[in-house]
């Protein structure tokens, strides 16, 4: 359930911001957009076979071995988040270079918003290392499923809010926001969840 949750938000902000950004700007606008965010979303879909990889691997041993599981996580972090930065830096630091290959020379404006969408690998290798690996093994559901809802919630608002400022760059920072807040509220629920027991205090005193 929670990873048709998480896969369904996916695929509506893939499919969402092109139409919702037309609403606000014209046709050729939203054409610049869409393709920075077509190339965007192909470098982070390359984190997709890593994490389906290593996510049976986290849940069994977090029923199994939870000591192990702890190791394991790091690793796990380690090998998302170097795949996530290698993936954003190549799609930002690329751009100028990747736009007139992938789309041609006419979507030059394209090249800036790339650069911004560029920023997702990285940041999602890191929602999806503290989101599939810690707390859905260990039966978070419902703070993953609250965090992906309200995800959906806050972009809605910050597009309506920043588009008709920024335009295409708006959206573009409308979606990074979002998964840098979605990505705050994970880190504080992993925090939280590996808080020490309080230990029990003895019979008889108040």
């Amino acid at each position: 359930g929670s990873m048709f949750v998480f896969r369904a938000a996916s695929s509506f902000y893939a499919t969402s911001s092109a139409f919702l950004l037309g609403l606000f700007v014209a046709p050729q606008f939203v054409g610049y957009y869409a393709g920075a965010e077509r190339i965007a979303r192909a470098f982070q879909g390359l984190l997709t076979p890593l994490h389906r990889a290593l996510f049976p691997r986290f849940t069994r041993l977090a029923q199994a071995a939870p000591h192990e599981a702890n190791a394991a996580f790091r690793s796990g972090m380690r090998l998302m988040l170097g795949t996530g930065v290698a993936l954003s830096v190549t799609a930002s630091v690329g751009a100028p270079w990747l736009v007139p290959l992938l789309l041609g020379e006419n979507f030059g404006p394209s090249v800036p918003l790339l650069r911004v969408l560029g920023l997702l690998p990285a940041v999602i290798s890191l929602n999806m290392t503290l989101g599939l690996f810690w707390l859905l093994p260990r039966g978070l559901d419902l703070a993953f499923n609250l965090t992906v809802l309200g995800a959906a919630l806050l972009n809605a608002a910050l597009i309506v809010w920043l588009v008709p400022r920024g335009g295409p760059l708006g959206m573009a920072a409308a979606v990074v926001v979002t998964e840098l807040a979605v990505l705050a509220v994970l880190t504080a629920v992993f925090a939280w969840s590996r808080r020490p027991a309080r230990p029990a205090r003895p019979a008889g005193l108040t």
